[in-house]
């Protein structure tokens, strides 16, 4: 699963990337300068009237329904945040539970999409970990774990000193991938992403309009913008394993991202997303749709996500 989670292609697989984290204590631990107080984690906005999407997915490996999650985006004025939480399923979740709730928040504006914060929360069965990342001025960042890093293990971290001028989180990058389509650009180029564990690349190649056929596994079918991205390693990330390999360690195609308008006035989504894993075929499903409290699809099923502590 751990490939799963450098999946995190725009927003929707974003829960799959959650850089792993935790319990009880509450200490730091900088990459940077530690300032008196992190930011605050974005509040979404909870009333109807508002710009609020919500979005629903299953994610499918060899035809077997092995995680699900949902991303919730909000549009207000200059700033944005988008909360995402997600579990594993069926047969994957008898052998490893696992969940996570991540929120991103930031600033937008003619200047482009600019994060400020990507905070992340994932409990499993072995234990559980949480991280705050804010992005700071001068490719800069701050990183909070909990617990705390061992000097061993902050040691074999390898994080960057700084980051590149552009550098978003793994939910932000939707955001931006949207507005570029939305602008006429397509979603041709390469983008460098950090979690605060991974440093990478997401190259992506415009492959033009297109047309998602309908399945019974998704609630959308229709005309759709198709995108091809490859990723490239740049720190922390650890050596293949047998018995999990993602499409960059294995020769396989690079997955293949279908992003779509659902609803006027706010970005466009994805879709759908096929790719590949040493172990079969990777897909993933818009199952469910809402917007200011409305249902998009009257055959959504909203996937229920229990194992995640409220916030």
């Amino acid at each position: 699963m751990r490939a799963l989670r450098a999946f995190m292609l725009p927003g929707l697989a974003a829960c799959l990337l959650a850089g792993a984290q935790g319990p009880a204590r509450a200490d730091e631990a900088t990459a940077s300068t530690l300032p008196a107080a992190l930011p605050a984690i974005p509040t979404l906005p909870s009333s109807p009237r508002e710009d609020v999407l919500k979005l629903g997915y299953n994610v499918y490996v060899g035809g077997l329904n092995i995680f699900a999650f949902t991303i919730d985006v909000a549009l207000n004025g200059e700033t944005y945040a988008i909360k995402g939480s997600g579990e594993s399923r069926g047969m994957a979740r008898m052998f490893w539970r696992w969940s996570t709730h991540l929120v991103a928040g930031g600033n937008v504006g003619a200047e482009g999409v600019r994060p400020q914060i990507y905070n992340v929360e994932t409990q499993s069965s072995r234990r559980d970990r949480s991280m705050q990342l804010s992005f700071d001025e001068g490719g800069k960042y701050t990183i909070r774990r909990t617990p705390v890093d061992t000097p061993h293990r902050a040691a074999k971290r390898d994080l960057p000193p700084v980051v590149p001028a552009g550098t978003v989180d793994p939910l932000t990058i939707s955001l931006r991938i949207a507005r570029d389509i939305v602008a006429g650009k397509g979603c041709k180029g390469t983008h460098p992403i950090f979690d605060g564990n991974r440093r990478y690349n997401l190259v992506f190649t415009d492959m033009g309009p297109s047309q998602v056929p309908f399945t019974p596994y998704s609630v959308y079918s229709g005309p759709a913008h198709r995108c091809q991205f490859d990723m490239v390693r740049i720190s922390g990330f650890r050596e293949p394993r047998d018995y999990i390999r993602f499409w960059d360690e294995d020769s396989l195609d690079p997955p293949v991202l279908w992003i779509a308008p659902i609803v006027e006035g706010m970005p466009p989504v994805p879709v759908r997303a096929h790719g590949d894993l040493n172990m079969g075929g990777l897909r993933i499903y818009l199952v469910w749709a809402e917007h200011r409290g409305k249902p998009l699809f009257p055959g959504g099923t909203k996937p229920d996500i229990k194992f995640v502590r409220n916030r």
